[in-house]
């Protein structure tokens, strides 16, 4: 059994460091200057009206379904505006060595019903890996679109793939794994936040340093605000003479050298 096959097992309650109260204690340890947000369009959605059921029923049938068969459900979405709003969940072609399938998670909405243009305005999808005695669903792909932001849609889609997940866990017997490696502070937060745990030990160094405020450790915004809260070592951010690195966030650069850190949950 190799080490992707290993069921993670450190505790909750052995965490080994101390979780910032908010993103405003990290960023201002690393003195650093969040960039202001897009004026949100505020859905209202009612989350608490969501027809899980439905979603956990579709979630019943995932196996069943052949690969590359795009939507295969959708409910929607109530709120406070009476817009169309959907939730739709897609099985997808990986694209990845090992891998079974992509679920993925969407929130759609049609701003203007004369257009019927579907606008996407979140997103979570999740690689699925079969192991021996456990499924490990990848967290691949997290978005919110700008406009959307600062009001709880990635919590709330979060929740409704850990009840899906949870569920299966029940259903199949057999244990279901989320995992995500991140690069970006106020993700990280947030996920530690939401009860995920370090993958090793590790992660939990890594963790621990950047939560402590590392002198070694530095925030960044890529120029234009279209990558945020990504993290870095000092060493590696900037050249010899202390300026930043001309290439940083040139193409998949800035993912290859920032400072990955990899969490888990189990259902």
């Amino acid at each position: 059994m190799n080490d992707r096959e290993q069921m993670p097992v450190p505790p909750r309650s052995r965490l080994g460091f101390e979780i910032p109260s908010s993103l405003g204690e990290i960023a201002e340890r690393y003195h650093y200057a969040p960039l202001e947000e897009e004026k949100r369009r505020d859905l209202g959605i009612q989350w608490e009206s969501i027809d899980m059921a439905k979603v956990l029923e579709a979630m019943a049938r995932y196996d069943e379904l052949p690969l590359g068969i795009g939507q295969f459900f959708l409910v929607s979405v109530p709120n406070r505006h009476g817009k169309e709003i959907s939730l739709t969940l897609r099985k997808e072609h990986a694209m990845i060595d090992g891998a079974a399938d992509l679920l993925s998670i969407r929130l759609t909405v049609i701003e203007d019903p004369m257009e019927q243009f579907h606008e996407s305005a979140a997103e979570l999808s999740f690689t699925r890996f079969e192991r021996t005695s456990f499924e490990e669903w990848e967290m691949r792909h997290r978005l919110v679109a700008a406009r959307y932001r600062q009001q709880g849609i990635a919590d709330h889609l979060l929740r409704v793939a850990e009840r899906a997940f949870q569920h299966r866990s029940a259903a199949t017997h057999r244990a279901q794994i989320i995992e995500a490696e991140v690069g970006q502070g106020d993700v990280l937060w947030w996920l530690v936040r939401r009860g995920y745990i370090p993958a090793n030990e590790i992660n939990q160094q890594r963790i621990r340093k950047f939560f402590s405020g590392s002198d070694e450790l530095v925030i960044l915004n890529q120029p234009g605000g279209a990558r945020r809260w990504y993290i870095f070592e000092k060493s590696k951010a900037f050249d010899h003479s202390g300026k930043l690195r001309s290439d940083l966030w040139d193409g998949s650069q800035y993912q290859e050298i920032s400072y990955r850190i990899r969490v888990t949950r189990t259902f």
